[in-house]
């Protein structure tokens, strides 16, 4: 499996390099939409993580390009802590998800079944809001 991460900030992007890197993902991290498109086709990756926040207005545009161009592999959307609207609006332009700033490695490794079970699309691919936590804990009340 082989992630392309899109983020102008190189700690964060680093950062998820290093926690797909810990769940045995070749995972490759650029700073700019240009260099991501060239990425994407030349990488062809199976996930892809873009940053959406103000500053980087070009990341919508990436995500929903990558969604229409490839509708199976799994886009997910990084933002601030205080955007939840902003994940909300990605999945809505076709993202899977959406992960928080400061990322972890145990959230990394959480959705990688789930995407790679989703780019399948097999009888064994998990109901979408299944086991997502941040969604989980709203369905719940919490």
């Amino acid at each position: 499996m082989k992630a392309l991460i899109v983020d102008p900030e190189p700690e964060s992007r680093d950062a998820l390099r290093r926690a797909f890197d810990a769940a045995g993902v070749s995972a490759r991290g650029v700073a700019t939409a240009t260099e991501g498109e060239k990425q994407l086709s030349e990488l062809r990756p199976d996930a892809l993580v873009v940053a959406l926040e103000e500053g980087f207005p070009e990341g919508k545009t990436l995500l929903e390009q990558a969604v229409a161009s490839d509708p199976q592999r799994a886009v997910y959307a990084l933002v601030g802590q205080e955007r939840l609207e902003d994940g909300v609006i990605a999945m809505a332009r076709g993202a899977r998800d959406f992960l928080w700033r400061p990322v972890s490695a145990a959230r990394v490794a959480i959705l990688l079944p789930i995407g790679s079970a989703l780019a399948l699309g097999g009888e064994h691919a998990p109901n979408r809001d299944a086991g997502l936590s941040h969604r989980a804990g709203a369905r719940r009340g919490g």
